[in-house]
Order: C-alpha cells, then structure tokens, then sequence
C-alpha cells in the first residue's frame, strides 16, 4: 500500500483503488475514493442529475457517505472533503 503526503491528505491504494485520505476536526478520517471514467462520465451525463446538488452527490458516492451524513457534517470537514471532490473535475 503506497502513501503519498499531501498537505494534511494521504493518497493511498487499496484494492486497485486510490483514495485520498482526509482528516476529520474529531481525529476521523473519512476516504474519498479517486472517480473513476464512469462516474465522471455519470456527472457530466445527467445520471447525477444536473443542479446544484450534483457535486454534493458526488461527494457521496465517492466517499460513501449519505447525504444526510454530509448535511451534518461539520462545515470545515465537508469543504475539506468538497476540495478534495471538486480537484478532479479541475
């Protein structure tokens, strides 16, 4: 398992996956899975539909998190998770 630093990230590999490894302000972690083609291809294509949610859906999918435990989450561990999200779309 290779770990890479990046700034208060890890990037780790399991399973043939690549994570980013963000730290939580209560000592969690909470892994954001790098997209993969089809969910990019998912959130340009409409499967998330297009709105202003679509990037919180996202988030969701690849973290594994519901949406109701992102709308309860902490402001500054959600925009932690949110920049992480929104780097590969840059």
């Amino acid at each position: 398992m290779a770990n890479t630093k990046t700034q208060n990230q890890n990037i780790v590999e399991e399973n043939s996956n690549k994570y980013t490894v963000v730290k939580l302000t209560n000592g969690n972690t909470v892994k954001v899975r790098h997209p993969k083609g089809r969910d990019l291809r998912g959130f340009m294509s409409g499967t998330f539909k297009q709105d202003d949610d679509s990037l919180f859906r996202l988030a969701s999918s690849l973290t594994c998190l519901s949406l109701d435990e992102l709308d309860d989450m902490d402001g500054s561990d959600f925009k932690a998770i949110m920049l992480v999200v929104s780097g590969f779309l840059a």
